[in-house]
């Protein structure tokens, strides 16, 4: 899994000053080489499924703690990484070599419209967890307190708790 980690953070790569002929040719070549190893995707897909949303018996929301006493859904590791890993995946079998979550929901929905709803929900899905995650961040930073990616759902009303459970 930790090599694996490592890989698909290379899939992100972007050039970010410069002549980007070279990190073009990187990405076209990754393109290229991915997307025929069907043993490597399938070991991605694998690693992305890790990651079991949290929720328990009678769609329950299961808390985890970050080691310090706090409590809450962990929406980066239980939401953001699974949606995040499952777009690679799909847009590397794809032959798509799109940075960015959303950007690869959209392309390979494109190439594919018998998914394309629901990549559709992922990618609703996706939005509706990272602005959470965004919002409770600002809260914390706001309150002086370290920002983390817990989120306590007794904190969100009753149709945001409904949603995030949708999303889940």
């Amino acid at each position: 899994p930790k090599p694996l980690m490592y890989a698909s953070i290379f899939f992100d790569l972007r050039c970010v000053a410069g002549d980007s002929s070279l990190s073009d040719r990187i990405v076209s070549a990754i393109g290229e080489g991915t997307q025929s190893n069907k043993l490597f995707l399938r070991f991605m897909a694998q690693n992305a499924l890790e990651r079991s949303p949290p929720l328990g018996f009678f769609r329950r929301f299961i808390l985890e703690t970050d080691g310090e006493h706090s409590e809450g859904l962990n929406l980066k590791q239980r939401g953001v990484v699974p949606i995040t890993s499952l777009a690679r995946v799909r847009a590397l079998e794809s032959g798509i070599c799109q940075p960015g979550t959303l950007e690869r929901l959209e392309a390979v929905s494109r190439h594919h419209s018998d998914i394309a709803k629901d990549l559709a929900n992922l990618a609703d899905a996706f939005e509706l967890i990272e602005s959470l995650r965004m919002k409770s961040q600002a809260h914390q930073i706001t309150g002086n307190r370290e920002p983390d990616n817990l989120l306590d759902p007794d904190r969100l009303s009753a149709l945001a708790r409904d949603n995030l459970r949708a999303a889940f």
